[in-house]
């Protein structure tokens, strides 16, 4: 089963490029490497603004929120969250659409198993 490595630069323009009307879909079970997910986690840490949260679970993990707020794209209004543990173990995208929320786990590359 092959994975499906979503590339990170590509996200990361969707989400920056607020007046490019460009449609960003997030495809449920997309993984990203471990590689990924720290560029992920840079790319939120150093780009947060007074809309970026750092909560703490219940298990005190910490977790990064950042809002991607976009204009309105063929009468659709588009905002996207992006939530990143620190501890690099995966992220999450939660997209908004005219006020329905979808969302898509973006787990860490899972390590093969040795026989």
């Amino acid at each position: 089963m092959a994975l499906n490595l979503a590339p990170i630069g590509a996200l990361t323009r969707s989400f920056d490029s607020v007046a490019d009307g460009a449609k960003f879909e997030c495809p449920t079970g997309t993984t990203f490497g471990a590689k990924q997910i720290v560029e992920l986690r840079d790319h939120v840490l150093s780009n947060r603004g007074l809309d970026c949260v750092i909560n703490l679970n219940e298990s005190g993990q910490t977790f990064l929120y950042y809002n991607f707020k976009r204009k309105t794209y063929n009468l659709t209004r588009y905002s996207y969250t992006i939530k990143v543990s620190v501890a690099e173990e995966w992220a999450m995208v939660l997209e908004e659409r005219n006020g329905f929320i979808n969302h898509c786990d973006l787990q860490l590359e899972p390590n093969p198993q040795s026989n």
